[in-house]
């Protein structure tokens, strides 16, 4: 893998990283990441102004552009008193851009399910990923073989279901053979400097320990070479140690209580893919815990047709120390009733992928059933969100129309 800082925060107007060609409408780039690193020391002292300043806008009259006259070695000073006494927020002011280039998808995962960042990650549902020799045999194998079973159930084309989109559900089924711990992702990952250094600290007592979920083993090489690629990038700061004994989400294998009312929490059985797609709804919070036995996630496609299925299972068991993306978790998402509707929004679809969007349909049924027991008010707003796609509900208009009508009605069967 490799780390590598496209754009950082400053509190001042230095040139721009880009301009807009006035005539092409271009992006032309007037920086790049080393001419950033070239100023490495510089980009430290932004880092420190910026927090030490906002800092003093706490405890001054004086406007920010008074602050930023004073001596730089007393902004450092009132730094180092603001995070001796545990207030780290001033340091969420300096934001990082970094650049994670051939990261495994767990690691993704890591990060993405951290609350303050922005990610845009390479998509296995529209880009070509590289897979190991094994896995792109089976993987191109099976590729085939749901192209095949598409056809037999959808062998016309109607409305967005062309033969492109038929070859792309294709895919995004092939690939639950494929290992989250392949070094094959990339993404832009922006996060504050306080948050960089609390995940740095909590990946170094990951390293130092024997005693971590199985997920969080298997990431220790890539832990260690992230840690290292960010101190040379000069991101660590004396006293941003997380001070709260917080630690890294994505595993919780404690129990878990179901509550439905305004909030809830619900835990379901579904795969690393379905999770990883869970993690981008932010209003919602998300962990996993691991099951005792190996299972994979069986697309529903396949189960019309037990010789098939039972192909698939055994394929999968050939892959299952490399933890395929089908590999089943028990995943608990909570959050508010609006912010489920918010993912209702988004996930009851044709267009998106099919795990998710029955999951989401099951939550919706099973909330719905437990808050009319109650008899809870919002059982009849939620009442109007249970059948078909998210193009029938009341406050929703679709801006563009996919015209398949077994997803309008949602009874697709891919």
């Amino acid at each position: 893998m490799k780390t590598s800082i496209i754009a950082i925060s400053s509190f001042y107007d230095e040139p721009k990283a880009f301009r807009i060609d006035a005539k092409t409408g271009q992006v032309v780039l007037l920086r790049n990441p080393e001419q950033i690193m070239s100023k490495k020391d510089q980009m430290i002292d932004d880092f420190i102004n910026l927090s030490g300043y906002s800092a003093n806008v706490c405890y001054t009259n004086k406007n920010f552009e008074e602050i930023s006259l004073e001596d730089q070695e007393k902004t450092k000073q009132r730094l180092s008193s603001t995070l001796s006494s545990g207030h780290h927020s001033v340091c969420d002011h300096a934001r990082i851009t970094l650049y994670l280039d051939d990261i495994p998808k767990l690691f993704a995962m890591l990060l993405n399910n951290e609350k303050d960042y922005s990610t845009s990650e390479k998509s296995g549902r529209y880009a070509k990923i590289d897979f190991s020799k094994e896995e792109s045999a089976l993987a191109g194998k099976w590729n085939e073989i749901f192209k095949e079973e598409i056809n037999k159930i959808y062998p016309q084309t109607e409305g967005y279901l062309d033969d492109k989109r038929k070859d792309k559900i294709a895919q995004e089924n092939a690939r639950y053979l494929i290992s989250v711990l392949l070094p094959n992702t990339k993404m832009v990952h922006t996060l504050s400097l306080r948050q960089l250094n609390y995940e740095y600290n909590w990946m170094q007592k990951i390293l130092q320990s024997e005693d971590n979920p199985k997920y969080y083993e298997l990431l220790k090489p890539t832990m260690q070479e992230f840690c290292s690629q960010i101190e040379e990038l000069g991101l660590i700061m004396s006293g941003l140690q997380e001070n709260k004994n917080r630690s890294f989400s994505l595993v919780d294998n404690s129990p878990k209580e179901e509550i439905f009312s305004n909030i809830y929490q619900t835990t379901y059985s579904g795969s690393l893919t379905a999770f990883a797609q869970g993690l981008r709804h932010r209003s919602l919070r998300y962990s996993m815990s691991e099951k005792d036995e190996f299972e994979i996630f069986v697309p529903p496609i396949l189960k019309s047709d037990k010789n098939l299925e039972e192909e698939w299972r055994e394929d999968a068991l050939k892959v299952a120390d490399k933890i395929p993306q089908g590999t089943m978790v028990d995943i608990t998402e909570s959050g508010t009733y609006e912010a489920f509707k918010w993912k209702m929004f988004e996930r009851k679809c044709a267009r998106a992928q099919m795990e998710i969007r029955e999951q989401t349909a099951q939550t919706a049924q099973k909330y719905y059933e437990e808050l009319s027991k109650k008899q809870n008010a919002l059982a009849d707003d939620l009442k109007n969100y249970l059948t078909a796609s998210r193009c029938s509900f009341p406050d929703y208009k679709c801006k563009e129309p996919c015209g398949f009508k077994d997803g309008i009605l949602g009874i697709s069967k891919i």
